[in-house]
């Protein structure tokens, strides 16, 4: 549980942050964001330990038999 008394450091995100979910023994934090990243954090020094980039995995609510992948797509919103 986390104290409301203590310092809070403010994480930097890449996008809007979607949740939160800490490891089962506190010694991490992962963040989801609007942006299809996963990224790691240490709680006690709010340094970024890691990073997972899903943008090309997001089908944006494309079906099956669409021609335009969610990776092709995000070529041309570049």
């Amino acid at each position: 549980m986390v104290d409301s008394w203590q310092t809070k450091d403010t994480l930097r995100l890449t996008s809007d942050g979607l949740a939160v979910s800490y490891r089962p023994d506190g010694q991490e934090l992962a963040v989801s964001t609007l942006n299809g990243e996963i990224s790691f954090w240490n709680p006690q020094s709010a340094n970024q330990t890691g990073s997972i980039s899903g943008r090309h995995d997001l089908q944006m609510g494309r079906k099956e038999t669409e021609k335009i992948t969610a990776k092709h797509s995000a070529k041309i919103s570049l």
